[in-house]
């Protein structure tokens, strides 16, 4: 799995193309769920079942790997998103 560089540009883009009038609210909320999902195992090893059977069914990734990279995420992309939108 890679580096999240150059994402905070792609998802303002995004969330102000497809929420003009309340992009603010969503990106100031965007890490809410992956918090959520890491803050149960239980949760989380569904959603790795789910995702290994589904959406990443070509990735060969461990549980732990995947754990890793979206316990980086809310850091290296989501929280600067965050951050803009409650500036704005």
């Amino acid at each position: 799995m890679g580096g999240f560089s150059g994402w905070t540009t792609l998802w303002l883009t995004a969330l102000r193309s497809c929420f003009s009038n309340e992009w603010t609210v969503v990106a100031g909320e965007l890490g809410n769920g992956l918090r959520e999902l890491l803050k149960l195992r239980s949760d989380f090893d569904h959603a790795y079942d789910s995702c290994m059977n589904g959406l990443l069914s070509s990735v060969t990734t461990t549980k732990d790997e995947l754990r890793a990279n979206a316990e980086r995420l809310p850091a290296d992309a989501i929280k600067s998103v965050e951050m803009i939108a409650r500036e704005q």
